[in-house]
């Protein structure tokens, strides 16, 4: 093979030569890189595997000043719950620096845990073996049962009672299959599961449930990157290390390759980084602004990617548990806006600006934000009126959200005449945010 290419090379120019050498070099260095494969996708038979924490901004921020826990149902459940819940809004208070706020946070859970077993005989077919002849001969015995059955279901309402009167906040319920299982004792191959592990688990499950809706939660994320040759392994040497500001730069300082397909994987490893880099300034001080724009970035490179091999799976589709690039994105992106626009709603709110809760650039300055104070203003000129909350709702804000915010609001002066009610609810208010509004109406 080798000769073949020499009597090649020496038919034409010198010069000629080496570009098509260096050209042939290239070629079997990129194919190479590739996996050469289509089914591989690109990633090559050996695909290497990174991790970055992809976080979740908690749904609901915690402003009030005090709390109240409420637990009513079984009561051998309320001590355990009682101490992880409170473990969970302590956690939540712990992170909540920049809005200053009174008022009480309330949660009301209600709970049921039922446990139950019985022991019962039952006579049972069991394979037995001569140790001399071993002759198998099959006999029935008596042998000892015990049925556990065991459920729990909690339901909560989350109240905002800083107007005196309570404002719902969200609800929520978690109720996991029942357990149903039979044990024979006779054999022990199994352990009976015990009334305090039913419980135990039960009140891990809720923690798990409500723990996102106050607190921030990381999630880890493992991706595979792209390859070509050994021309983006700096990089990918940087990634596995979690240095990925390290790893953009390295792949950035690639010079783009004139192969489309190629060039593909090296915007997407770019991609990963601009993702990764977002999480983590989120991470490092809440810094929602600059995640926005490394997210923005990785949607752009991740679309680039794809439209410079629309085929490769990897770039389109789940890989193992997780979602693909752009589904990523997506919901992280839904989610730090929704986080950032509950943060400034609830900071222009406190300081009487209910008509800026939607802009852009808040008027609080951010010497204010960061000391947790609040300017004074006169009840009249921090009343929350009608017009506020049909704004909120053309925003495309939640009920939720919009309670939150109403509930926050230092003073309202609502209309809820019969005229003001239809006026609402043409508007697209609903019945919801029409009995909070009604809850949270200051007396005149």
């Amino acid at each position: 093979m080798t000769a073949d290419y020499h009597l090649v090379l020496k038919s034409i120019p010198t010069s000629k030569a080496l570009a098509l050498l260096l050209i042939f070099l290239l070629l079997g260095n990129v194919q190479a890189g590739l996996g050469g494969d289509e089914k591989d996708g690109g990633f090559g038979v050996n695909k290497t595997v990174v991790t970055f924490m992809l976080t979740h901004p908690p749904r609901l921020l915690v402003t009030q000043k005090t709390f109240g826990l409420n637990i009513s149902g079984t009561e051998s459940v309320k001590p355990a719950l009682n101490n992880a819940l409170k473990q969970i809004f302590n956690e939540a208070k712990a992170g909540i620096v920049y809005v200053p706020g009174g008022g009480e946070l309330r949660i009301n859970v209600d709970v049921v845990h039922d446990y139950s077993s019985r022991a019962f005989n039952r006579k049972v077919s069991v394979e037995k073996e001569d140790k001399t002849t071993k002759e198998k001969t099959t006999v029935e015995e008596t042998h000892r049962f015990v049925e556990v059955i065991s459920s729990f279901e909690a339901s909560y309402e989350i109240q905002d009672w800083t107007g005196g009167s309570p404002a719902s906040m969200g609800t929520g319920k978690y109720a996991p299959s029942r357990i149903a299982n039979e044990i024979d004792v006779t054999l022990a191959k199994e352990k009976m599961i015990s009334e305090l592990e039913t419980r135990q688990r039960g009140i891990a499950g809720l923690s798990a449930q409500m723990r996102p809706i106050f607190n921030q939660v990381n999630e880890r994320i493992e991706v595979i990157l792209g390859k070509v040759g050994d021309l983006l392994k700096n990089g990918t040497n940087l990634a596995e290390r979690n240095n990925w500001r390290g790893a953009y730069e390295a792949w950035n300082a690639v010079p783009a390759f004139a192969f489309p397909k190629a060039e593909s994987y090296r915007i997407y490893n770019l991609g990963v980084a601009n993702e990764a880099l977002g999480h983590e300034a989120f991470n490092q001080g809440q810094n929602v602004d600059e995640t926005l724009k490394y997210l923005a970035e990785a949607k752009k490179l991740y679309e680039q990617a794809q439209r410079l091999k629309p085929d490769e799976k990897f770039f389109n589709t789940r890989w193992r548990i997780f979602d693909a690039p752009l589904d990523r994105i997506s919901k992280s992106v839904t989610a730090y806006r929704a986080w950032k626009l509950r943060k400034e709603a609830l900071q222009q709110v406190s300081r009487g600006r209910v008509d800026d809760l939607l802009s852009d650039n808040p008027v609080a300055s951010s010497s204010n934000r960061s000391r947790g104070t609040a300017n004074q203003s006169s009840p009249q000129g921090a009343a929350m009126s009608n017009d506020d909350v049909i704004e909120l709702v053309k925003a495309k804000a939640s009920d939720d959200f919009v309670a939150e915010t109403i509930s926050s609001a230092p003073a309202t002066q609502f209309d809820l005449s019969v005229q003001g009610r239809i006026s609402l609810l043409k508007s697209g208010v609903s019945e919801k945010v029409i009995r909070v509004m009604q809850q949270k109406q200051t007396p005149k």
